[in-house]
């Protein structure tokens, strides 16, 4: 699988705003606001109401809301976008969502633009652009989500193909798995996608999306063939395969190759029933926001131009440790660079079972 044409990555523009605070502040929090659906590490959708006063809240306590593009697509789009300048490559990384017309979606584009990432997909009026409210724990770096998706959330089969998008200038696609909301949507896009000679990959988004939609998520993936590499994290994985379930026996059949991220223990691939493995630097994680969807570009990166799965998942495992050196995601390609070119400083692990 050699691609030298566009990526291009589906899903949810938003704007994250990211703010880090202690344990005992994120427990107040979920007192004051009343947040029974409070899970470390998860992500939960909220009204715009409900995340304008968090924000209000937390501002009144003096705390720094720091504010970039982001989205789990759009996370993975910038960064291959950087790790494909790191080698020189020309070719371009596209994004495809709706966005609202106002500051925000102009801000979004303009951030994307900055970073070599092409924006395309409806901008609805009338609608806000997306945002996502990122609490990221001082003491473990783990990032808690609000999200309140906006426009984004209005996006539907009809709106693809996006006329910006050649069917044959597009190498490969990367859906994120929040869109399992719309099967019908995510079944087009592959489809299309496929016909048109493009390879194409997902991810499971979250647990808690796994949990709500693990049917609809087989019904997409399984025997169908229309996704080439999945990607999920260990809860993901976990959540969708079950207490008693192997990994390679359930997942294994979803995909021609399957990615599991394991955080600070590395990750594993599997594919044809064999599995590779690959170690994690070791870092100070200062937070984890984005940090699977750099994971997801790096192995994209290398796999893309005829990496090994070992090279890969090398490569994503320091992706997505760059990721974890500052809070939110816009990382900048010098550091991005020496990070990478430099093995994260860490063992970079490897090999097969």
């Amino acid at each position: 699988m050699v691609v030298s044409k566009e990526v291009v990555a589906v899903g949810d523009p938003l704007v994250d705003l990211s703010v880090t605070l202690d344990q005992e502040m994120l427990r107040d929090i979920r007192k004051e606001t009343g947040d029974d659906e409070f899970e470390l590490g998860g992500r939960q959708a909220v009204s715009p109401e409900f995340l304008t006063g968090l924000v209000q809240r937390l501002r009144s306590r003096g705390m720094d809301v720091k504010r970039c593009a982001g989205g789990s697509a759009s996370n993975m789009a910038k960064a291959l976008a950087q790790l494909r300048r790191m080698d020189n490559e020309p070719e371009e990384s596209g994004f495809f969502g709706a966005r609202g017309l106002d500051d925000l979606g102009r801000y979004f584009g303009e951030a994307m633009e900055s970073k070599g990432v092409r924006t395309m997909g409806p901008v609805r009026e009338g609608h806000t652009t997306g945002t996502c409210l990122c609490l990221v724990s001082r003491e473990t770096g783990q990032r808690t989500m609000r999200t309140c998706n906006g426009a984004s959330a209005t996006v539907s089969a009809s709106d693809w193909p996006p006329k910006e998008i050649d069917g044959g200038g597009v190498g490969h696609v990367h859906v994120e798995g929040y869109l399992f909301r719309d099967p019908g949507m995510m079944e087009k896009i592959f489809e299309t996608m496929k016909s048109a000679g493009a390879s194409t990959s997902v991810d499971l988004a979250s647990f808690e999306m796994v949990r709500a939609r693990r049917d609809a998520i087989r019904g997409v993936l399984d025997g169908r063939e229309l996704v080439d590499i999945l990607f999920c994290n260990e809860d993901e994985a976990d959540a969708f395969v079950g207490p008693d379930g192997d990994k390679v026996e359930v997942l294994g059949p979803l995909a021609q190759i399957v990615v599991v991220s394991l955080g600070a223990r590395g990750c594993m691939a599997i594919h044809e029933g064999k599995v590779t493995r690959a170690g994690a630097p070791d870092i100070r994680v200062v937070d984890t926001t984005g940090a699977g969807d750099f994971f997801t570009a790096g192995f994209l990166c290398s796999r893309l131009r005829g990496g090994s799965l070992e090279e890969s998942c090398r490569v994503a495992c320091l992706s997505g440790a760059a990721a974890c050196l500052q809070l939110g995601t816009d990382i900048s390609l010098e550091e991005l660079k020496e990070f990478v070119s430099s093995g994260g400083g860490g063992e970079g692990g490897g090999g097969g079972d």
